[in-house]
């Protein structure tokens, strides 16, 4: 099972090579937008506020 943490990597890392080869823009949107949304909840936990 993977980690949120590692989720997110790959979610912003796909995003990012989509957004530098020029592809989907809706692709790389939400696939950015979901890699920051965890990185988000994971540091909102790691500082005991979630």
């Amino acid at each position: 099972m993977l980690a949120k943490l590692d989720v997110a990597r790959r979610k912003l890392g796909t995003a990012m090579e989509l957004f530098l080869r020029d592809k989907d823009p809706v692709s790389v949107q939400f696939r950015a937008c979901g890699g920051a949304e965890l990185i988000g909840s994971i540091a909102r936990v790691s500082r005991g506020i979630a």
